[in-house]
């Protein structure tokens, strides 16, 4: 695949990850090893929201009404392929707020290219700074119920 798409260029708006990954002309076989890593890593992170969402769906019957409405409503009689995602807006949120719940990674990482202050410390170029995902999806201040499984 690698090769196919090196003999034939892609010239569409998106770029696939392969188009990606041949900009940096990496070999072979590092593009391959990338490749298989970001697929594992997808389909596990993607089976455990799959997990929650069902979980939480399983426990929220008002939800899981309103979801089954919602996806009756957007695709109805049609083509599934015509449906416009923008229809899908509960699905949106239940997902989202899966994601909060769940938190699927419990921090991330940034690294800053420039000086930058952060509560009134000013920290330098280089600095990498953690961020616990975890405490902000559970801040009272941002969610009202924050253990409540609420999409709307």
């Amino acid at each position: 695949m690698i090769q196919h798409r090196r003999d034939n260029p892609c010239f569409l708006e998106y770029q696939t990850f392969i188009d990606a990954l041949l900009e940096d002309e990496l070999p072979e076989e590092q593009m391959h090893d990338d490749c298989v890593g970001y697929l594992i890593g997808g389909l596990q992170t993607v089976g455990i929201l799959t997990s929650w969402a069902l979980y939480f769906l399983a426990i929220s019957p008002d939800c899981q009404e309103k979801l089954y409405l919602n996806v009756i409503e957007a695709v109805g009689q049609g083509d599934v392929e015509d449906m416009n995602h923008e229809d899908l807006r509960y699905v949106g949120q239940v997902i989202k707020e899966t994601l909060r719940l769940s938190v699927l990674s419990t921090y991330i990482s940034r690294y800053h290219d420039d000086d930058f202050e952060l509560a009134g410390h000013v920290l330098k170029a280089g600095t990498t700074t953690v961020h616990a995902i975890g405490v902000v999806m559970e801040d009272p201040v941002l969610w009202p119920d924050p253990s409540k499984f609420d999409p709307e």
